[in-house]
């Protein structure tokens, strides 16, 4: 697991940069409590674990299927 993080590690940073970047400028123009802020960013953060978990799945089953 540690091998697929490093080999995605520039895209998860500048997914999370990006995200965390857009996100907050648009709560700047939004007259967004703390709360809608803080399930914004809990919702991201679930959302892109969902996709790294999917991904680093897939790439499982892909080194599993090239050696069989």
């Amino acid at each position: 697991m540690i091998n697929g993080l490093q080999r995605h590690s520039s895209a998860i940073v500048i997914s999370v940069a990006f995200y965390v970047s857009v996100f907050f400028a648009i709560a700047n123009l939004l007259p967004l409590g703390s709360q809608d802020i803080a399930l914004g960013l809990f919702a991201g953060a679930i959302g892109g674990l969902f996709a790294l978990i999917t991904r680093l799945i897939h790439d499982r089953r892909a080194r599993q299927s090239a050696l069989h």
